[in-house]
């Protein structure tokens, strides 16, 4: 590829409408899709077991049905086939910045600016291009067609025509082989087609996109753009042109090509122009570039409702891969997903919603949040599935080569996602303390910060890492390394000047005795430890229960327990400034039920529980 031509890549999406209509059980029987065409019905799109059979575009529902008895055929859903065709056209902005989503089922690229880039991931040609698009768009489910030209109309065209021209494949559902085996001993046709060229990948060479399409037949001028052509008077004016060109005996592109110009485009007006400026190649036009929606959407339609759970999860995970490859083109992230369940018989919508402690694009995270979410929470079989998530910056993470730390806070931060899902939002919080005498007031809830409590975890190993170092020090090092200095070496603790008189050389001769060393430091009260505090119960009540204390027996939450034990008084004075001043006596009381509970009794002596010993 060179930097800065002008090359554009089309890949057809063929198969869209039946994608679309039936997913992945078109691969298994005859399916079609049909569009009333001025004023008729017809079949605009069957699948390759269709064709098999004789079926073809164009037909009517029983011409089709007379050489394909069990072909099934469905309406066609423009606005859906048109999200899926802007959702493939999103994925594809990882390859240029340059993406057109032309309807109905076609996708442009412009990739001679986006060379540079494109090397940089290893696409060092052409072909590798349009193989990098096939395989990211199968990951999609889509089959496609790419084809790459100087212009827009050329690369279409040839991805028309190749479409069209494509092998009849046999449906996967009459291979009886066992798959697995089959990937793990490739017989000797599947490694010899695996060497040829993928015929679904056509490239025109640079300057002679008129030379590619002249041993095309004419119907692959006929397409329309959407855009262009809402009405379709366009289309129909190709038609009429080209009966009126087989009238004339002109059968390829090169053989139109090689009439007059101005008499093809006088006799057939605007539909002429077009005819034979896209044979020549001479159609350019910038590409009407793709915005994505400020949120990414993703559905899909069951044949037949599914009330199993690992059914679900099944296609879940086909829409989070699909979201996954979205937000990785945009370099964004997702700290939510709104999950919409149409269930029942009444088809009922149940809404939920997916919070991530940490932005993420990873579909496997969303997945298994979404099943923790669905354990035990659908309400009837599942007639459609669609996710919604709003992207929002993605902060990545910092890897180090010599440290696992990343790689623990995110799988923290998505035990702590789990944890909120099963348990709910308020269960999971980190403890901090308060600044009040109450024990029940003494702490506070508050969000959990993975990051930050195991970065100060990572420190105190560190710390203690510190400490082992210095003792391994001291153990390797030398008896004298860390003795006090001797008497002779203490000198420098004097100072240096010459001290004189009696009471100077009493003084120094004091300072070098051994017998001095070390000095005794003089012990008060107020460097004395702190008395340790009577033991806390683990399980502190948020408000303080009633109950009545009488006679060696708790009366409490409805039940009389025997006290066997009763602890020493506990006297807590505090708050004298508030309107309700802290005057309780604490005791821990050990039940006839093997429990050991924290109960005070106040100022009018009424007796509360506060706690429960673990």
């Amino acid at each position: 590829m060179r930097p800065g031509s002008q090359r554009y890549a089309a890949v057809h999406l063929w198969a869209l409408p039946i994608e679309r209509a039936f997913g992945l059980s078109a691969l298994s029987w005859p399916c079609a899709v049909k569009k009333a065409v001025r004023g008729r019905t017809v079949l605009t799109h069957v699948n390759d077991v269709a064709r098999a059979a004789g079926v073809r575009p164009g037909m009517t529902a029983a011409e089709g049905k007379a050489r394909a008895p069990s072909l099934e055929i469905r309406d066609r859903d423009p606005e859906k086939e048109r999200h899926l065709l802007e959702a493939a056209a999103e994925s594809l902005l990882t390859l240029s910045s340059e993406v057109e989503a032309a309807s109905p089922d076609v996708i442009l690229l412009e990739l001679g600016r986006s060379t540079p880039a494109l090397v940089a991931m290893g696409l060092a040609d052409e072909q590798a291009v349009a193989a990098r698009i096939r395989e990211m768009l199968g990951a999609f489910g889509h089959d496609v067609t790419v084809a790459i030209a100087d212009d827009i109309d050329t690369a279409r065209t040839l991805a028309h025509a190749r479409s069209a021209a494509r092998p009849v494949s046999k449906h996967r559902g009459s291979q009886k082989k066992d798959t697995a085996l089959a990937q793990a001993r490739p017989s000797r046709r599947q490694r010899r087609e695996k060497s040829l060229p993928d015929f679904q990948i056509v490239i025109a060479e640079p300057g002679r996109s008129a030379e590619a399409l002249t041993s095309l037949p004419i119907e692959a001028l006929l397409w329309t753009d959407a855009e262009l052509d809402p009405n379709g008077w366009l289309e129909v004016r190709l038609l009429s042109a080209h009966a009126s060109l087989r009238v004339l005996g002109v059968q390829t592109v090169g053989q139109l090509a090689a009439f007059p110009i101005k008499q093809v485009k006088s006799r057939f007006e605007d539909a002429g122009v077009l005819l034979i400026d896209r044979a020549l190649g001479q159609l350019h036009r910038p590409l009407r570039c793709y915005v994505p929606p400020e949120k990414v959407v993703e559905l899909y339609d069951l044949d037949e409702p599914i009330d199993a759970l690992e059914s679900v999860l099944f296609v879940l995970k086909r829409l989070f891969d699909r979201i996954e490859a979205r937000l990785y083109a945009r370099g964004r992230a997702a700290d939510s997903a709104r999950i919409v369940l149409t269930t029942g018989p009444m088809r009922r919508r149940e809404r939920l919603k997916l919070k991530l402690n940490r932005p993420s694009r990873s579909s496997r995270v969303m997945l298994r949040l979404a099943q923790e979410k669905l354990a035990g929470a659908l309400a009837g079989a599942v007639w459609n599935i669609s996710i919604e998530v709003t992207p929002v910056a993605d902060l990545g993470s910092q890897l180090d080569l010599f440290s696992l730390h990343e790689q623990r806070v995110e799988k923290v931060e998505e035990l702590i996602d789990r944890l909120r899902i099963s348990l709910g939002e308020q269960a999971v919080f980190a403890a901090s303390l308060r600044d009040s005498h109450r024990p029940e007031a003494a702490w506070g809830p508050e969000p959990f910060e993975p990051a930050r409590a195991l970065r100060e975890v990572q420190e105190t190993h560190g710390a203690k890492r510190a400490k082992k170092d210095v003792s391994m020090l001291r153990r390797t090092s030398p008896v004298g390394a860390f003795q006090l200095p001797s008497a002779v070496s203490a000198r420098s603790i004097i100072d240096g000047a010459e001290i004189e008189g009696d009471l100077a050389v009493a003084q120094k001769t004091a300072a070098l005795d051994p017998s001095h060393w070390p000095k005794a430091v003089a012990r008060v009260p107020a460097d004395e430890p702190l008395p340790p505090l009577p033991p806390r119960p683990l399980e502190l009540f948020e408000h303080p229960e009633p109950a009545r204390l009488h006679d060696g027996v708790l009366a409490w939450r409805g039940r009389k327990l025997a006290v066997l034990e009763e602890s020493s008084a506990e006297q807590l004075s505090a708050e004298w400034w508030t309107q309700q001043p802290l005057e309780r006596t604490y005791r821990t009381l050990h039940l006839s039920d093997g429990r050991l509970v924290w109960v005070f009794e106040d100022l009018k002596g009424r007796a509360f529980v506060h706690g429960v010993f673990d």
